[in-house]
């Protein structure tokens, strides 16, 4: 069936099965478009975000840089005075005083065991002096111990 000579329905047809191809072609186009821009808005949220985290932390870094220089500084003034205090003293001065000490503390000591094994030497003969003076007493009446406290 034509309509007329110059008109193919045939064709018609066609024409109209690829024109809905076409569209069909132009809509899945446009959904990716539709994601792609709610991708990129999304995307433009968690960068926003991001920018905005970014800047309070490095607000509170630069609070932080600060107590470090000033900490920094701190650290140097006290090496200074610590070189000052170290260029005026006499380590070697103070070893020999720390040497003579003790050499003094050795020798003392010596002294007090050498003092302490005579005392442990004589702690028998101070034994055997006790018991002779109890004998002694033992021999002494008892009336004359009381009077005079023996």
């Amino acid at each position: 069936m034509t309509m007329g000579e110059g008109l193919d329905v045939r064709a018609v047809v066609d024409r109209f099965r690829e024109s809905e191809t076409t569209l069909g072609e132009i809509r899945e186009r446009l959904r990716a478009l539709v994601l792609a821009e709610e991708g990129a808005e999304h995307a433009a949220m968690s960068i926003e975000g991001a920018a905005q985290r970014l800047s309070v932390t490095a607000a509170s870094l630069d609070g932080l840089v600060t107590e470090m220089q000033v900490a920094g500084s701190r650290v140097v003034d006290a090496l200074e005075a610590a070189e000052r205090f170290l260029e005026g003293t006499d380590f070697n001065a103070l070893r020999s005083e720390v040497a003579a000490a003790t050499a003094e503390t050795k020798a003392g000591m010596s002294q007090i065991a050498a003092q302490v094994w005579a005392l442990s030497e004589s702690i028998p003969n101070v034994e055997q002096a006790r018991t002779e003076l109890e004998a002694v007493k033992a021999k002494i009446p008892e009336k004359v111990r009381n009077k005079y406290g023996i």
